[in-house]
């Protein structure tokens, strides 16, 4: 691909960009899935509430979105209390799905 003038180098950004953010909505989804199988359930309240943020945010290191879990107890089933043993549902989900995921990232970002 050759760049000839500003109007080119604006064309291939835009691309570049709307991959990137593509690529990270599908990683985000692909996140939600997991934690969703990871989490345990009592009514499913929980596993309803993960949801990826559509929003995406240009930051400094680049773009960014949320997956929260929007049940107000999600922090004490992730992270346990002192009678409940964390679940870890984020936790194992970023470690055993981390190379899926960038796979995916990767692969969704590159200028097609």
């Amino acid at each position: 691909m050759s760049v000839k003038n500003t109007t080119d180098t604006k064309g291939a950004f835009d691309l570049m960009t709307r991959n990137q953010k593509r690529g990270l909505l599908v990683t985000a989804e692909q996140f939600a899935g997991g934690a969703k199988e990871r989490t345990p359930v009592d009514t499913g309240n929980l596993k309803a509430s993960i949801e990826p943020n559509k929003k995406i945010e240009n930051t400094s290191t680049g773009f960014q979105t949320e997956v929260p879990a929007k049940a107000n107890y999600a922090g004490f089933i992730e992270f346990g209390t002192v009678k409940v043993a964390p679940s870890a549902m984020y936790r194992k989900t970023q470690e055993e799905d981390r190379g899926s995921l960038l796979k995916t990232m990767g692969t969704l970002s590159k200028i097609c």
